[in-house]
């Protein structure tokens, strides 16, 4: 792998960070009680919730297995050695690896839940550095409001600012995000670091400032508008660089694959003017699917030129007398009818699915 994550790949991760914490947030009260694949949150003696990282590493890893883009292995040995307790150094563990054909580490995945102390984030984003491989550093907050995000931003500051003397060489990039499971919000970017001390710190000041959530360095993904009665074929809400906008003129509709994200079925996209919202409807326990936007893809322009849709083609006159929010079983069911025709035998969807 590059020094830089390649294009190829940073999509990949951006995806796959998408869909866990799409996940997360299902299963959390406020969205509904339980995942299709039947995760659920543990209760304590009190009755409180119990939220950590294992839930995070559980659906990184269903994901992973699922996508096939990758082998991996999980609480990985690192190839430095460190003192983090006691006086003597030892290999620390690496949450969560991607692993190419060697078996070596090609992406370094961490996993954090809560408002930590300022030791407990710098231990392991000592790790990331000093590994000298892509990292992900996923977050799970179960309330986060922007002020409490904001605060979590002034640890990573703080921590950061205690690893200068391994940031000097770094030349790595991490994607770094923070999911709120309250508030249904996942708040995701890249820190790439150049191998300049001062360059380096002075990106790491401007991606965790105070007013970070108010400039245009972070994308926003807000997931479950549906459970809010919001209507996202009139309005697909995409908070990136804080602007949300609002898709004009008529509506159209489409059948697509895109293996990186769903690589066992066809899943709808709905689209107005520059804006979409795809939905998988494949394989529910219920038939009702919230719409999401594939990060780093903003507008349907882009989505059309990434590459990451491979084969894509218009709903019929029939189904658009159906809408996707209120008739959600039709497309259940009209999305397997779609896949026994397109998906079998490698049949060509155009030839097979006609308008």
């Amino acid at each position: 792998m590059n020094q830089i994550a390649t294009v190829e790949t940073k999509a990949y991760l951006e995806t796959l960070v998408a869909k866990v914490a799409e996940e997360l947030i299902s299963i959390h009260p406020r969205s509904c009680p339980v995942s299709e694949n039947g995760l659920r949150f543990p209760r304590k003696r009190d009755g409180s919730l119990r939220i950590s990282e294992q839930e995070a590493k559980h659906l990184f890893v269903q994901h992973i297995r699922a996508d096939r883009q990758f082998c991996y292995s999980v609480e990985t040995p690192t190839t430095q050695t460190y003192r983090q307790k006691g006086n003597s150094e030892m290999s620390a563990r690496i949450d969560l690896s991607l692993v190419g054909p060697s078996g070596q580490p090609l992406v370094n995945i961490e996993l954090k839940a809560h408002h930590c102390a300022v030791e407990n984030i710098r231990k392991d984003l000592e790790k990331l550095v000093r590994e000298n491989t892509t990292g992900v550093w996923f977050h799970t907050l179960e309330r986060g409001d922007p002020g409490r995000v904001e605060t979590l931003f002034g640890t990573f500051r703080m921590a950061f600012r205690q690893l200068s003397a391994h940031l000097q060489t770094s030349k790595k990039s991490y994607l770094i995000n923070v999911c709120s499971l309250d508030a249904g919000v996942l708040y995701w970017r890249w820190l790439t670091l150049t191998g300049n001390l001062d360059a380096n710190l002075a990106e790491i000041d401007s991606i965790f400032r105070e007013d970070s959530l108010k400039s245009q360095s972070w994308q926003v993904i807000r997931f479950g508008a549906d459970s809010r009665e919001n209507e996202p074929d009139d309005l697909v809400r995409f908070e990136a660089r804080t602007a949300s906008f609002k898709g004009k003129g008529a509506k159209e509709g489409f059948f697509i694959y895109a293996p990186t994200i769903a690589n066992d079925t066809y899943m709808h996209l709905s689209g107005r003017g520059g804006s979409y919202r795809i939905r998988n409807f494949y394989n529910k326990n219920e038939a009702k699917s919230p719409g999401f936007v594939i990060p780093g893809y903003p507008t349907l322009e882009s989505l059309r030129a990434s590459g990451v849709v491979t084969k894509m083609f218009s709903v019929t006159a029939e189904d658009s007398r159906h809408n996707v929010i209120k008739q959600p079983e039709y497309w259940q069911e009209r999305i397997r009818q779609v896949n026994r025709r397109a998906l079998a035998d490698g049949d060509d969807p155009f030839s097979t699915i006609k308008p």
